[in-house]
């Protein structure tokens, strides 16, 4: 992505963020690619930016080590984001390892939890981490940044469509690819985690559950970030005073996002939102 293809307005308020940010992905998508060990036990937690990811690692980390407290200081450790950490760090993470990627369709990920949630939530949610992040300017409003969204441009992992497409395409139906979505997680948490622990092998009691449940709130989140912000690399930069666990919802789009760009969406996506059991209208 070049910063010809963003709108003056956004290089003009945040151009040091805005390129450090695309260098730096760029940058991590080239060491993945070249330089890192997978093994065929791996296990990748992957989504769409602002899916819900960070929120399931939690929750699959709280169940897999019920003896550890998992908070923002060891969660690198336990389930690590591949962005976050070079090769020699994910080799010291304990087997069989559970990672965490955005990635559109990788044929080196062989097991794979694919996490959805409504495009529209998506949107919503990624607008404000931008703003969090100082990707775009405060004062921003959603018809400078939905062109970019749309079209792929906010990252190296593509448009929200692009990416469900690719990992749907190329792996629908697999056993060995469980989709899992946002929404049936806040609605019933516990019974959407039952073939989560299946799928990773991990025998939870009722009494598991229920502490991953709890240490994995939206409640405890915001708390571990407020105390530990400046001990994780999600957190450590951008602007303290905006929360990166906010409120953890799902449909708050109804009451954000113009009319417009949600009928764009539905028009762009309905497709893949209609497989997944989002309804477009």
């Amino acid at each position: 992505m070049g910063l010809k293809q963003l709108t003056p307005r956004w290089v003009l308020t945040q151009p040091m963020f805005r390129r450090l940010w695309t260098a730096s992905l760029a940058l991590r998508g080239r060491r993945l690619e070249r330089g890192y060990d997978f093994f065929d036990d791996d296990i990748f937690l992957v989504s769409y930016p602002k899916s819900g990811n960070t929120w399931t690692r939690f929750l699959v980390a709280n169940l897999r080590y019920p003896g550890e407290t998992i908070d923002l200081t060891n969660i690198e450790r336990l389930v690590p984001e591949i962005y976050l950490n070079d090769n020699a760090m994910l080799k010291r993470a304990p087997r069989p390892r559970v990672l965490k990627s955005h990635d559109a369709f990788n044929p080196r990920f062989r097991r794979v939890i694919y996490i959805v949630r409504d495009p529209r939530d998506v949107a919503v949610s990624y607008f404000h981490y931008s703003k969090k992040m100082r990707w775009v300017a405060q004062d921003a409003e959603y018809d400078d940044y939905m062109p970019e969204f749309l079209d792929g441009r906010l990252d190296r992992f593509g448009s929200w469509g692009e990416n469900i497409a690719s990992w749907l395409g190329a792996r629908r139906g697999n056993d060995e690819f469980l989709i899992v979505r946002y929404e049936d997680l806040i609605a019933d948490a516990r019974a959407a985690l039952v073939p989560i622990t299946a799928f990773l092998g991990i025998q939870a009691s009722d009494e598991t559950y229920a502490r991953a449940l709890e240490m994995s709130s939206i409640d405890h989140l915001r708390s571990l970030e407020k105390k530990q912000a400046g001990d994780w690399k999600m957190t450590r930069f951008g602007d303290r005073s905006k929360s990166f666990f906010r409120s953890g919802a799902s449909g708050g789009w109804r009451d954000e996002l113009p009319q417009a760009w949600a009928e764009r969406i539905a028009r762009d996506w309905g497709a893949q939102m209609t497989e997944l059991g989002y309804e477009p209208s």
